[in-house]
């Protein structure tokens, strides 16, 4: 829990692409003495880190940290339900990448 708090510090501290989104958002599954400790943070961007853990756990993801970033600019059009779909797509091939990279 605290590694996830601590990740999320970092990344805001360090990027200034973070610090400057206008949503950070996450959700991660992490196992704990056997049992799954899960949680989602949407910052305003309403249902986005739910959409995300929903997706984690549909792909059994566990000991993991999900975080996207979103910039909303004035006179862009809204995304809608779309954004969910673009943030997942972008998360799940991050993880694969990563997977890729560990298992060589």
């Amino acid at each position: 829990m605290n590694d996830v708090v601590d990740i999320n510090q970092h990344l805001i501290c360090e990027k200034p692409c973070v610090a400057s989104a206008t949503h950070v958002i996450y959700a991660y599954r992490i196992e704990q003495r056997g049992k799954i400790i899960e949680n989602f943070e949407s910052d305003r961007d309403w249902g986005t880190g739910y959409e995300l853990l929903k997706a984690m756990k549909k792909d059994d993801i566990i000991n993991t940290v999900f975080i996207a970033t979103r910039q909303c600019n004035p006179g862009f059009a809204h995304l809608g339900k779309k954004r969910f779909s673009h943030i997942i797509d972008a998360c799940m091939q991050a993880y694969d990448i990563q997977k890729q990279n560990k298992d060589q």
